[in-house]
Formats: C-alpha cells, sequence, structure tokens
C-alpha cells in the first residue's frame, strides 16, 4: 500500500510578489508595473517632497519622472539592493539634474536660501510646524538647501556621507558639515513645536 504526505501549499510572501512583479515588468509586463507603481509610489513621493522641501508641485513631478525613467530602465535593475533603494536613487538623480537645469528650482534654490540664511539670523515662531506627520517636512523646508539635501540623502535616502558627497560633488568634509547642522537646527526647530504644544 503507497502511502501518500500531504503537501503543504506554496504561500507567497509580499517579497516573492513584488519579486514576481519586477520579473514579469522587465518582460514588458504593464499590469506588474502598475502594481509596482502602486505599492512603492507613496515613499518615492515622500522622499521627493522631502528633497524638495515641501514644494508638492515640484515633488509630484520628480516623482513621476523616477517611474518613468524606471520604466525605462527596468531591465538594468538586477536584484542587487532593494527595488524601493533603486528608485530612491533614481529619484535622486533627477532632484540633481533639476538643481542644475531646471529654471523653476533655481527660483526655489534662491528662496529657500534666504529663508535659510534668515532662520540664522532670527528667532524661529515654534507655531509655524504645528501638525503631526507635516512637521519634518516643514521643519526640513526652512534649512538651506545644501543642508536640506545632505540631511535627506543621508537620513531619508540611506546614503552613506562618502556617498552623499560623489553624488551631490560637495567634498565629504562639506556633506558631513551640512549634515551636522541641518539635524542640529531640525532637532531645535521640532523640540521647540513639541514644547510650544505641552505649554499650551
Amino acid at each position: 500500500m503507497l502511502w501518500s504526505r500531504k503537501v503543504k501549499p506554496v504561500i507567497s510572501t509580499p517579497d516573492d510578489t513584488a519579486h514576481q512583479d519586477i520579473v514579469l515588468a522587465q518582460t514588458g509586463d504593464a499590469a506588474a508595473f502598475t502594481r509596482l507603481v502602486r505599492a512603492h509610489q507613496g515613499a518615492v513621493r515622500l522622499y521627493a517632497r522631502r528633497l524638495c522641501g515641501g514644494r508638492d508641485d515640484l515633488a509630484d513631478d520628480m516623482a513621476q519622472e523616477t517611474f518613468l525613467t524606471a520604466h525605462r530602465k527596468l531591465r538594468s535593475f538586477k536584484g542587487q539592493g532593494s527595488f524601493e533603494g533603486w528608485l530612491k536613487r533614481i529619484t535622486t538623480t533627477q532632484f540633481l539634474m533639476a538643481m542644475r537645469t531646471d529654471k523653476r528650482h533655481k527660483r526655489l534654490k534662491d528662496g529657500l536660501t534666504a529663508e535659510g540664511e534668515a532662520l540664522d539670523q532670527h528667532r524661529l515662531q515654534p507655531s509655524k510646524y504645528a501638525g503631526e506627520k507635516a512637521d519634518l517636512d516643514k521643519a526640513l523646508g526652512h534649512l538651506a538647501e545644501a543642508e536640506r539635501l545632505c540631511v535627506v540623502l543621508c537620513y531619508a535616502g540611506e546614503y552613506s556621507h562618502a556617498e552623499a558627497a560623489q553624488l551631490t560633488g560637495m567634498p565629504l568634509g562639506t556633506v558631513k558639515s551640512h549634515v551636522t547642522r541641518g539635524v542640529k537646527k531640525l532637532k531645535t526647530l521640532l523640540s521647540a513645536d513639541q514644547s510650544q504644544k505641552v505649554s499650551s
């Protein structure tokens, strides 16, 4: 008499499904690519928004361009690192290109640089940072552009200081200084906001 063993069904994990979607999308499956966009668009947009200092219109353009570029270059993704990390590298490249070429970004750069210098000379009004989730984004928008860029790359983008230096073309010491100053300003802004909320 033959005994049959019950075979457990294979349960696919979210990682397996994501990997399958990447493989399918690389072969031209539009539905699989759409699923990848839906799964990662929130994280990419948030990352772009932080790079842009809270400018939603610019962040949306950059996120859209990220996915268009990802679609064109999808076959170059070899699975080294996470897919989301690969998308964020594309977003970073888009942002750095925009810094160099986009006239809209030049106006943004001039405005944010002036704001950053003004913040160094005047006391901040903590009430400007009311809200929960938006506190960090608003505070990031008040850093000088180079500080915000380096902080976002090293924290949200998870790049090392050396990688951020390579991406931006800044000397390593300059990147470290911008990160240190930026983080210090963020702590001041966010702790002042918390103090204001507690005393209210």
